[in-house]
């Protein structure tokens, strides 16, 4: 066990123990289990967020939004998002979406988060490109999201100067 541990750089502790299901994952299922409300208690644990994700493979689709509704309340990881929204439905991932903490996301955040973000929050990522608090290699990432506005806001920092002219160099004239 002792090599073992090593081997994976954890505690013969963490090794041994592993297996075993975590209090709020156990409290998760077994609402589920029995057709009971999952309880306020198990999602304000610190660590309630990991056990959502280790055990929503084996949850359904609605019951992972309800639980994204009760999440929802607070602000959340915008990372531990991305793991869940495998698992859900894009409701239920644009509630969480809303109130994740987002205050300094790195440009390969936001390219995963793209497919899940709504034009308010385009805007916004477009806004930190122009305060070059992001990469402008993000904006041909987004383009395929881009509707109307966002192309001319586009346009028009490239014309004013505040964006480079290369960045509409592949795009195609709408």
């Amino acid at each position: 066990m002792c090599l073992i541990a090593e081997v994976f750089e954890v505690s013969v502790d963490n090794l041994i123990n592993s297996g075993g299901a975590s209090n709020t994952e156990k409290n998760i299922i077994s609402s589920v289990a029995s057709g009971n409300e999952i309880s306020p208690e198990a999602l304000n644990n610190k660590d309630a967020l990991n056990d959502i994700i280790n055990i929503a493979p084996y949850l359904k689709v609605s019951t992972l939004s309800a639980i994204a509704e009760k999440l929802s309340a607070h602000s959340i990881d915008i990372s531990k998002i991305l793991e869940l929204a495998e698992f859900m439905n894009d409701d239920s991932v644009n509630k969480l979406l809303e109130n994740g903490n987002i205050d300094s996301p790195d440009d390969e955040l936001l390219e995963k988060l793209l497919p899940f973000l709504g034009q308010d929050s385009m805007f916004t990522i477009l806004d930190r490109i122009m305060k070059g608090e992001n990469s402008d290699k993000l904006i041909n990432i987004m383009r395929p999201y881009f509707q109307g506005n966002l192309i001319s806001l586009v346009e028009a920092a490239v014309i004013q100067g505040i964006l480079d002219y290369k960045i509409l160099k592949n795009w195609s004239v709408v």
